[in-house]
């Protein structure tokens, strides 16, 4: 947590208070290029210099990259001043990750001098007639003699015109199976200008100033060695790979969350009606809470799931799946909730202090289709939740993993590669986690007695319900197509029970760690309701703990991380 807290402050430090326009990298200053549709090429220039690329390369190749929760909390203070940037600058780790996961050496320390020289890279997956059905990929690459030919054309692509390395996904055999597709290192700049052309920027409704464009190859030439992890693994190694960036995705979620939440507040505790503040009004009251509880549980879950990265690399297929479906849709609904708070300013405060809202609206909606979208991931979910459900309660030692994964106080091991899997072979640590919950909540002292009784209880409605998805998908198989809605609602409870077990443990291994304001459990019973039983919700300490966090400027989070003061001397205009 240390390591956190001193990158939240350097890059605080750099880049100021986002409220002061004067500052490089503030919230009228993207609003102002949103307005014209501009890339935010002077603030991505900034975060270079500050060296965030660093965090995109693994240490063992000449980067800072050890833990994944450091690039997750890097990204998730970028994102909660801009959408556009995080976006448009993080997608160089979903264009190099390919390499980090199956690589040569010699392809990830090209592919790391690249980054670390600043340069972009990105990933060339999806095409204009087949969208998120990458197995209908056309793309093709024709073996010669001592190369390939890459021919076809890729679109909506982040970054595919400001990319000097690009990931293709491309088809070399025509079988009809998932080995069917290769992945290729294409250097832009080695290839004939003949031989490619970028497509232009698309209009986009959010994110307007990224470069959404795309690619064309007409017979590029590309060396053999240049496919990562060898001929058909091109599926594979992108399945992997989104393992990590689907859960780095919450980050993006968290930081737009916690921007809207903190303009919200501050609204609510300045506007006058009826004689009374209109955060005094207990509808408004219960927006923000149930807003701040969907924040708080984001943060715990995303948090927590990047350091899974590296604790529980073979159990990523679930724990991304069940990030990615619940984390980005559940912050959008937020979002979209605090409208209801800002009234009008929500969407015609130009020039005023909440104009960035309503480009952040429009950005958020966009975060739940990035590397697949909520149902991809559900169906995903589903497809493993059989075997899990089967071997649930069979005896396997838990407490060393999970105190590895949610201590803070422990620093991440380094990701092992080769250690990613494409299915989890019925490990589920993190959920089955709240089979022994009940006990080590009840061995906790100094937790008042009614809210230790509204844990207990919680917490056997947690069991139940996980009880009942487990008996849910070992009786019923998932059918190949037509999937019904009870499949995807159980899933959708699986995610709730997901969360739910992030934060139990993130409270019994951080306790000490957390608010002082949060460390009699009162949140963590909060929370649970949330997920559970929204409706008997009560979020009298978490609106304390947003109060505590708009008036001293920490981010809305469990811990309590320093932010830039706000009106703070100006930096780096």
């Amino acid at each position: 947590m240390d390591t956190l807290q001193a990158l939240t402050n350097s890059f605080e430090s750099r880049f100021g208070d986002p409220m002061r326009a004067s500052n490089s990298f503030s919230y009228p200053t993207c609003a102002e290029l949103d307005n014209r549709s501009a890339f935010p090429a002077d603030i991505a220039a900034s975060l270079d210099d500050w060296g965030l690329p660093r965090y995109y390369v693994p240490a063992s190749f000449g980067g800072e990259l050890v833990g994944f929760d450091e690039p997750f909390h890097i990204m998730r203070l970028v994102a909660r001043r801009d959408l556009t940037v995080a976006i448009g600058h993080g997608k160089t780790m979903l264009g190099a990750v390919s390499a980090w996961v199956a690589g040569a050496d010699a392809q990830c320390r090209a592919v790391a001098t690249i980054v670390l020289q600043n340069e972009v890279v990105s990933l060339a997956l999806t095409e204009r007639e087949h969208g998120s059905d990458v197995s209908a990929s056309s793309t093709y690459a024709t073996l010669m003699a001592d190369h390939y030919l890459l021919n076809g054309e890729k679109y909506l692509i982040n970054n595919a015109t400001r990319c000097t390395l690009v990931t293709v996904f491309a088809r070399t055999a025509t079988a009809h199976g998932g080995r069917d597709f290769s992945l290729f290192l294409v250097d832009k700049t080695a290839l004939p200008m003949s031989s490619f052309s970028v497509l232009p920027k698309s209009l986009t409704h959010g994110i307007k100033g990224a470069d959404i464009s795309g690619i064309r190859f007409n017979n590029a030439p590309v060396a053999a060695d240049a496919i990562i992890g060898g001929v058909g693994r091109g599926l594979e190694v992108v399945l992997k790979g989104f393992q990590i960036t689907r859960t780095l995705c919450a980050a993006l979620c968290c930081g737009a969350g916690d921007h809207a939440l903190r303009l919200a507040a501050r609204f609510a505790a300045q506007r006058q009606l009826y004689g009374k503040t209109l955060g005094s009004l207990p509808i408004i009251r219960r927006t923000l809470g149930q807003a701040c509880a969907d924040v708080l549980v984001a943060d715990v879950v995303g948090l927590f799931a990047s350091r899974a990265i590296n604790v529980l690399p073979g159990q990523m297929s679930v724990i991304s799946a069940a990030v990615k479906a619940f984390v980005p849709p559940r912050i959008e609904f937020a979002v979209e909730s605090l409208v209801d708070v800002l009234g009008a300013r929500a969407y015609v405060d130009a020039e005023g202090e909440y104009v960035s809202f309503a480009k952040l609206l429009r950005d958020c909606r966009l975060v739940s289709m990035f590397d697949g979208n909520t149902v991809v991931n559900l169906q995903a979910l589903m497809l493993q939740l059989g075997q899990i459900g089967r071997r649930r309660g069979q005896a396997e030692p838990r407490d060393a993993s999970l105190r590895a994964l949610f201590d803070l106080g422990a620093p991440c091991p380094p990701l092992v590669r080769g250690q990613l899997a494409l299915s989890s072979r019925g490990q589920d640590t993190i959920v089955s986690s709240v089979l022994d919950a009940k006990g080590k909540l009840s061995e906790m002292t100094g937790v008042a007695e009614d809210v230790a009784k509204q844990l207990q209880s919680l917490t056997g409605f947690l069991i139940e319900r996980l009880i009942e998805v487990d008996l849910f998908f070992r009786d019923n198989v998932v059918p190949a197509r037509k999937v019904g809605k009870p499949y995807f609602d159980m899933a959708e409870s699986y995610c709730k029970v997901f969360a739910a077990s992030c934060c139990i443990q993130a409270f019994l291994y951080n306790r000490g760690r957390v608010h002082a304001t949060l460390r009699d459990g009162a949140w963590l019973a909060e929370c649970l309701t949330h997920l559970l039983d929204p409706a008997r919700a009560s979020y009298e300490t978490l609106l304390q703990n947003l109060d505590v966090a708009v008036r001293e400027n920490v981010l809305i989070s469990i811990f309590p991380f320093s932010l830039a003061r706000e009106l703070a001397e100006e930096v780096h205009p």
